[in-house]
């Protein structure tokens, strides 16, 4: 059997609500990163992360903090909550390529070996880097909130 943790989001921090109850809230931790980085170092194989936010309102409403989970938990992520359109298996593992992609830019890592590594095509690299350098695409925003939490 698989165990998936959730981590539920609500005004950016890790909470659980009372039988789905909006005005029973209570807090896991401030900290949702810190909360998934537990999960893993406890045997967690996947995450579920739910915006709660975006489930009300039906458009996502963290996913700067959806995306710096999947970045630091080194573990497959699933997300939901504040979709309303479809996305298809293909497009998510995309975009999960992609922030490998950046991580590994990051990392200072050669592109050559990043191509390697990952199977991104030089063309796809060079655009990932030119996002990550000059903030298009939440690349950056995601590298420097990382790059904080490392300090």
């Amino acid at each position: 059997m698989l165990i998936i943790p959730a981590i539920d989001l609500l005004g950016g921090r890790a909470v659980r609500l009372e039988q789905g109850d909006f005005a029973r809230v209570t807090d896991c931790l401030p900290d949702p990163i810190e909360l998934a980085y537990r999960f893993v170092a406890a045997g967690a194989r996947w995450l579920h992360v739910v915006d709660l936010d975006g489930a009300r309102s039906g458009r996502w409403r963290h996913l700067d903090v959806i995306a710096e989970i999947v970045a630091a938990a080194g573990v497959p992520v699933q997300a939901g909550g504040g979709a309303r359109d479809l996305c298809t298996i293909p497009e998510l593992h995309t975009l999960a390529h992609r922030w490998e992609v950046a991580k590994l830019l990051d990392q200072g890592v050669h592109y050559a070996d990043i191509a390697a590594r990952t199977g991104a095509s030089t063309a796809t690299i060079t655009r990932i880097n030119s996002w990550r350098r000059f903030g298009m695409g939440g690349y950056r925003l995601l590298l420097d909130r990382r790059k904080a939490r490392s300090k």
